[in-house]
């Protein structure tokens, strides 16, 4: 009978939500609107690996209002869990345990997102969930972003750009310099960075065959050896689910990383070429570890190769890219990627010790003009005795836009794999002697190909009213270093399958 009279409630409320949507007209006949959404919705969430589990259910309810370009929203979310014969509401999403600044923190996080403007403006900006972030080629900032700890808890970043590209839509001439700014955490800011680009030759007329991008970008973790539920090496040192470790308030580590690329594309009717170069260089003071100043330098030069108009209904773009990566010992290559809280502690007390070179080699697809994106990689060093290599996956959908007569859903997909730089061995005693685990081990080749990984998926679509949202992943926590047994020296894939971190979030909700 419960269950009937909240689906009851569930419909009556989703029916009777509304819009408002109106538009004033100015002395000189420009037009303002102003706007406001709701939705209504119930989600299923939960986490489970070896520092336990944590599900819920959730009603939530959010809501935005928009003025000219400006937008708020809230998120207002009511999590409980059932048992037999009665519901119990998560109150520490309303009330904290420590109180003080973690009950402002609390409240501030109801805020979904400030907002004005789209990429398509000049000026455009945004707080909570923040773009997935490229910055040069890839050698220190690839496909990063603030969603590590969904669905159970969220980041509330700021994401900021500058594009004079779209000077135009004020009437200006169009100028060729762009500047990005991120923060992953407005709360706990200790991670963030900056890009700012420039492309001289769209001042000329040679634009429509050649492009030159020069570009400077800046990445920086003053926490680097936090420990949260992902990246701490140390297990008893993690509490269940925090992420927010505001008692180690102010600049605990300084790892701050700089890079210059400069690109030139050459676009031709059926294929467009980029030859680019990445330098870059890693700097981390002396700070509370007690670690000395550590300084290293890396490079990335390479080229993709795009065969374009291949289908012209669908038009699909194949991409092959091939580089040289060169780092020197006290730098790494891909510093903050998609899965940098995973391996954010570990990454920081192991930097590279010697020289590495390698080989990244790519093969890509593009399609519907850039709005889906597949790629994968692979990182191949080839000095080094040890087996170690580093592989990326990635599928972007930001929206199905084919031409069509017919309603079709707003479609989003986003899937990402990653897995660490496996350059940490493992050595076991054997007659006494120290030996280190061979290429020839399948446990040991095995735990190579995904230590610290992550894979993260996310998918949705909206029709009419209706959207429903799918978050599903797995990653290998940092502190998870037991995997081999002392007889065959082999994976227990039980102990691992069940210490591997599990998530999902399961939504759906009616929006007007």
């Amino acid at each position: 009978m419960k269950k009937k009279i909240l689906i009851l409630l569930y419909i009556t409320l989703s029916i009777s939500l509304f819009a408002i949507k109106f538009n004033i007209q100015t002395k000189n006949e420009s037009i303002i609107s102003f706007a406001t959404r709701f939705e209504l919705g119930a989600q299923l969430e939960g986490v489970a690996d070896l520092f336990g589990t944590s599900d819920y259910k959730t009603f939530y309810f959010t809501t935005s209002f928009e003025i000219f370009k400006f937008a708020i929203g809230f998120d207002l979310k009511f999590r409980f869990k059932t048992f037999p014969g009665r519901m119990e509401f998560y109150i520490y999403d309303w009330t904290s345990r420590r109180g003080g600044l973690d009950t402002v923190f609390l409240y501030l996080d109801k805020i979904d997102f400030i907002r004005y403007g789209t990429l398509d403006d000049f000026i455009y900006f945004t707080t909570g969930e923040i773009p997935f972030i490229n910055f040069g080629a890839g050698l220190i900032t690839e496909n990063y972003h603030n969603r590590f700890f969904v669905p159970i808890l969220r980041e509330n970043g700021l994401f900021f750009r500058f594009n004079g590209e779209n000077f135009d839509t004020i009437g200006l001439k169009r100028f060729p310099l762009s500047f990005t700014f991120f923060v992953t955490d407005l709360l706990d800011p200790d991670t963030f960075g900056f890009d700012l680009q420039f492309s001289p030759l769209k001042l000329t007329r040679f634009t429509n065959r050649f492009d030159f991008d020069i570009m400077f970008s800046g990445a920086f973790d003053l926490n680097a050896n936090e420990n949260n539920r992902l990246s701490t090496t140390d297990y008893p040192l993690i509490d269940k689910g925090n992420y927010r470790n505001m008692q180690y308030v102010g600049v605990t580590t300084s790892m701050s990383l700089f890079s210059n690329t400069l690109k030139f594309i050459w676009r031709t009717d059926y294929t467009k070429l980029t030859v680019f170069n990445e330098i870059g260089f890693l700097a981390s003071f002396e700070n509370n570890d007690n670690i000395d100043n550590r300084f290293g330098i890396g490079n990335k030069a390479g080229a993709e190769i795009r065969a374009v108009k291949v289908n012209p209904e669908w038009d699909p773009l194949l991409g092959i890219s091939a580089s040289f990566v060169v780092n020197s010992d006290n730098f790494s290559v891909g510093y903050f990627s998609s899965n940098y809280e995973v391996k954010r502690q570990e990454q920081y007390y192991n930097l590279s010790s010697q020289t590495i070179l390698a080989f990244d080699l790519g093969l890509s697809v593009y399609a519907l003009n850039d709005d889906f994106r597949f790629n994968v990689s692979v990182l191949l060093p080839v000095n080094m005795g040890d087996f170690y290599m580093k592989l990326r996956a990635s599928i972007f959908l930001d929206k199905l836009s084919i031409p069509t007569s017919a309603k079709i859903p707003e479609l989003y997909l986003f899937m990402l794999f990653e897995n660490g730089l496996n350059n940490y061995l493992d050595y076991f005693e054997e007659n006494g002697v120290t030996m280190k685990y061979g290429n020839s081990n399948a446990g040991y080749t095995m735990d190579l190909l995904i230590r610290n990984f992550r894979f993260y998926t996310e998918l949705g679509f909206k029709f009419y009213a209706a959207k429903i949202g799918f978050i599903f992943g797995y990653a290998y926590p940092a502190s998870l270093k037991y995997t081999y047994t002392d007889s065959n020296r082999t994976i227990n894939m039980e102990i691992l399958n069940s210490d591997l971190q599990k998530f999902i979030g399961l939504s759906a909700s009616f929006s007007l």
